[in-house]
């Protein structure tokens, strides 16, 4: 016991002299309900104040759209924003990636009106060939697991805007992750059918590409070890009762 109270004795004074230079970082991303509120609540805002503020960093969120997050952190006019894939290519050119996810995703689902559900129970996701898709600029969805599929994508600025479309027939399908769809009019409504449609992946704090970025992502790297160590991360998780990645449980 006392060599382990030693080691994170250690690992804080190492952490203290890593910032002492860094007085407050500035995120943001777009809204995810129960993940990153426009409140400044959520899992992820919340796993990365645990992260900094004991090392008396302060955060500053903002809430953007999703397109407009990825441009302010490669244009360093934000220091990171919270939940991407990780892009080899992208990596020490446009932004930096720590070693450590955030979290693993929540799974993509697609939602379409019932009329479509015949289709989908013998097509699945090949269905989409030919129809119009929404999901939310940046997503990227059509260079990611849909690149095989000739389809029409329509992105949006969120995913209100994609079900808006959905419901007035300006689109045949939206792709989003679950937590929003089960927030909507659309669930639990005969009309429409929620499918899943992909498996989740690990998610990152992507930070700018600066010498404070190196800092900030050893830090992350170093932090959230802990953190999952100590069983922080699923007591967040259960602060807003959502379930955590096994990972992450105790």
């Amino acid at each position: 016991m006392q060599a382990k109270s030693l080691f994170f004795l250690l690992v804080m004074l190492s952490f203290n002299a890593m910032s002492q230079d860094i007085k407050n970082v500035s995120l943001v991303c777009a809204e995810w309900p129960d993940y990153t509120n426009s409140d400044g609540t959520g899992v992820y805002w919340d796993i990365v104040r645990a992260v900094y503020e004991p090392l008396g960093i302060q955060l500053t969120l903002r809430t953007v759209p999703w397109k407009r997050a990825q441009h302010m952190v490669k244009a360093k006019t934000a220091d990171a924003y919270v939940g991407d894939y990780y892009d080899f290519v992208k990596h020490k050119i446009d932004y930096i990636y720590p070693k450590e996810h955030l979290s693993i995703e929540e799974h993509v689902s697609i939602i379409f009106k019932s009329g479509l559900k015949k289709e989908w129970d013998t097509l699945g996701i090949e269905m989409l060939s030919g129809k119009t898709v929404a999901w939310v600029r940046g997503y990227s969805f059509d260079t990611n697991f849909l690149s095989g599929i000739s389809l029409k994508p329509l992105e949006t600025n969120d995913y209100s805007q994609a079900l808006k479309l959905l419901e007035h027939n300006r689109v045949d399908a939206v792709l989003d992750y679950q937590s929003n769809f089960k927030k909507s009019f659309a669930y639990n409504n005969p009309d429409y059918s929620i499918k899943p449609a992909k498996q989740g992946e690990k998610l990152f704090v992507v930070f700018s590409n600066s010498e404070k970025s190196v800092s900030l992502a050893k830090m992350f790297d170093d932090r959230i070890k802990l953190l999952r160590e100590q069983g922080k991360i699923s007591k967040i998780y259960a602060h807003y009762g959502l379930e955590p990645p096994l990972e992450f449980s105790n």
